[in-house]
């Protein structure tokens, strides 16, 4: 296993210093950018707070290599905050009929569970959803992503409709949701990459092409030696997504057992 990390400044996401606190209050204390991965809407979250109090909500659909977003503004004034929590309410959207509101409360002692809402005109819940944000202090993990995948992303385009190719989605670790990024090959080397949200570092494992297996529908990735043995032990559903889990051992004990989703790069 490797470690990389990398920081770069990027016009969109500032660097700024976060305060963490268990204190709810103290998230529009002072500019900040805040990010983590909604799994069930399958985006990856960007809350950005700036000084001048006009502040953005990013949400970056994965399927598209985070290149397809919406980008909601809102200002200081719609920010409601107690010790506990705080919420916040987004302007009505003509476009997409319908408004969100955020309520945050403190999960760690730097880090929010955020439950977001869609609502109507008349201010009733028609959708609503999970996720954690992270402090981040330096560039979103999604730019991360991005410098290292922007310029490739349309090479993949000639795997479609087959296992191969660049495969994005997540790994549920001890209760959180990570980016995880999968470039998977029949005749050369596979990658993984488990990103984490707050952080500018990624894990990365190789998989050698004579240690896969591609046997109907099923996909193991194997990592083996005298003492150590990753498995990448995957199903796929129609070259559109891969589900399973990365089971690592050592010495015969069980060290990861992590639940993979994984969805097939779609580009427009």
């Amino acid at each position: 296993m490797k470690l990389i990390g990398k920081v770069i400044l990027f016009a969109c996401y500032l660097v700024i210093p976060h305060t963490y606190a268990k204190d709810a209050s103290k998230l529009i204390s002072q500019p900040g950018l805040w990010e983590g991965v909604n799994n069930e809407y399958q985006s990856f979250n960007l809350l950005k707070f700036n000084e001048n109090g006009k502040h953005f909500l990013f949400s970056l659909h994965m399927i598209s290599g985070l290149q397809e977003f919406q980008k909601i503004p809102f200002s200081t004034k719609d920010v409601q905050c107690t010790s506990s929590e705080c919420s916040i309410n987004f302007p009505y959207s003509k476009r997409y009929k319908a408004s969100k509101r955020l309520i945050l409360t403190p999960q760690t002692v730097s880090g929010f569970h955020v439950i977001e809402m869609e609502r109507d005109k008349n201010k009733n819940v028609i959708l609503s959803t999970t996720y954690q944000l992270l402090p981040q202090k330096n560039q979103s993990t999604a730019r991360n992503f991005l410098d290292k995948f922007h310029h490739r992303l349309a090479d993949f385009e000639k795997y479609d409709n087959t296992d191969e190719g660049l495969w994005i989605g997540t790994a549920f670790v001890n209760n959180t949701y990570h980016l995880l990024i999968l470039e998977l090959y029949r005749d050369k080397k596979s990658t993984l990459f488990e990103y984490y949200s707050g952080s500018n570092d990624a894990f990365i494992e190789d998989f050698e092409f004579e240690n896969s297996e591609f046997v109907n529908n099923n996909i193991n990735l194997i990592i083996q030696d005298d003492r150590t043995s990753k498995i990448l032990n995957l199903y796929n559903s129609n070259n559109f997504m891969l589900q399973g889990y990365f089971i690592s051992t050592l010495d015969d004990k069980l060290l990861r057992n992590v639940k993979i989703e994984l969805y097939k790069l779609k580009l427009e």
